[in-house]
C-alpha cells in the first residue's frame, strides 16, 4: 500500500465501474483511462493521478512500484528510475507530471506488472447531436482542455455559439458533450451528473472518453464525426 504526504497533484483511489446505480442519480465513476487502468484491475489499492506537480509517497510494505498510462517521473533514492522497480516498506518516492492534466496510474504490487503506455491521441469522435443541434462548429476547430477540468468534466477553453437550456433536464452518461448558454463545452466525465440542463451537442464514441485522459491542459485536440467512417 501507498500513502500519500502531499496535496499538490491530484490524485484519488478508483475503482471498477459501480454497479448500476443511475436510477438514484448514482454517477458510474471508475478510471478516467479505463485501458490503461485494466492491467492493475486485481490490485488492492489503485492511484489515479490527475494533476500539475510532484507528489510524493511512503511505501507502507515490500512491494512492485507499478505504473500505467501517460508519463510520469520517477524519483527513488535521489536517481530517476523506470517502473516497475522493488522497494522496501518505509521508503520515499517522488512522482513527477511531465504534461500536466494527464491520467496516469501507479500501484504497489506483489508482482512487476506490464504497463500500458498508449498514445495521446489527438483526435476524438462524436456522435450526432441528440439535442439535433449543428455541429459545424464543434467540428472546425481545434479546442483545448482547460485547467477547470476534473472528474466530473473537461473543460474546453473555447467556446462556440451558445444555445437556451434545456425546458427540463435530461439525461447524461460519461462522454456526453454539453454546450451552455455562453458557448461553453463540457464533456461529462465518470463522476458527472446523471441528469442535466444542458444541450448535449454530441457524445462521443464510448473508447474515445479514455482518449481525454491523455491529452493534458492547454493541449490542442479536434472532434471529428464518427459517421465519416473516421473512428480510431
Amino acid at each position: 500500500m501507498l500513502e500519500r504526504f502531499d496535496r499538490y497533484e491530484i490524485a484519488m483511489i478508483v475503482q471498477p465501474l459501480s454497479p448500476p446505480l443511475r436510477r438514484f442519480g448514482v454517477p458510474p465513476g471508475g478510471p478516467m483511462d479505463r485501458q490503461s487502468w485494466q492491467p492493475f484491475a486485481e490490485e488492492r489499492q489503485v492511484w489515479e493521478l490527475f494533476g500539475l506537480a510532484t507528489s510524493r509517497w511512503k511505501v507502507l510494505q515490500d512491494g512492485w512500484i507499478c505504473h500505467s498510462g501517460m508519463p510520469r517521473q520517477f524519483i527513488f533514492e535521489d536517481q530517476a528510475v523506470t517502473p516497475p522497480f522493488k522497494v522496501k516498506a518505509g521508503k520515499i518516492i517522488d512522482v513527477k507530471t511531465v504534461i500536466p492534466g494527464q491520467v496516469a496510474y501507479i500501484t504497489l504490487s506483489d508482482n512487476p506488472l506490464s504497463p500500458v503506455s498508449p498514445d495521446p491521441m489527438r483526435e476524438v469522435c462524436t456522435l450526432a447531436s441528440i439535442d439535433e443541434l449543428d455541429q459545424a462548429e464543434l467540428l472546425s476547430k481545434p479546442f483545448t482542455i482547460s485547467i477547470r477540468s476534473n472528474r466530473s468534466g473537461m473543460r474546453l477553453a473555447e467556446r462556440v455559439a451558445g444555445v437556451p437550456d434545456l425546458a427540463q433536464s435530461e439525461p447524461c452518461t460519461p462522454g456526453v458533450i454539453q454546450c451552455t448558454p455562453s458557448g461553453e463545452i463540457i464533456i461529462v466525465g465518470p463522476d458527472g451528473p446523471t441528469i442535466g440542463g444542458y444541450r448535449r451537442i454530441g457524445a462521443l464514441v464510448d473508447t474515445d472518453t479514455d482518449k481525454l485522459a491523455r491529452i493534458g491542459f492547454n493541449r490542442g485536440f479536434r472532434f471529428v464525426n464518427a459517421a465519416d467512417g473516421q473512428l480510431r
